[in-house]
């Protein structure tokens, strides 16, 4: 199960100078859910905000 989206969200947050918590929605397409799933937990991600159109 690739979770390349975590370092890369972790870098581009650190570059931008932002945390998860400045982000209205935030949206994560991966090829399976669960990794999707894996992803927003290990990001800290609330679910609310999280794939609000679906995962």
């Amino acid at each position: 199960m690739n979770v390349g989206p975590i370092p890369a969200i972790h870098g581009f947050m650190e570059r931008a100078g932002t945390a998860i918590d400045h982000y209205a929605f935030v949206e994560l397409n991966e090829a399976f859910v669960i990794q999707t799933i894996y992803c927003r937990d290990e990001l800290g991600i609330a679910p609310e905000i999280f794939n609000v159109n679906g995962v």
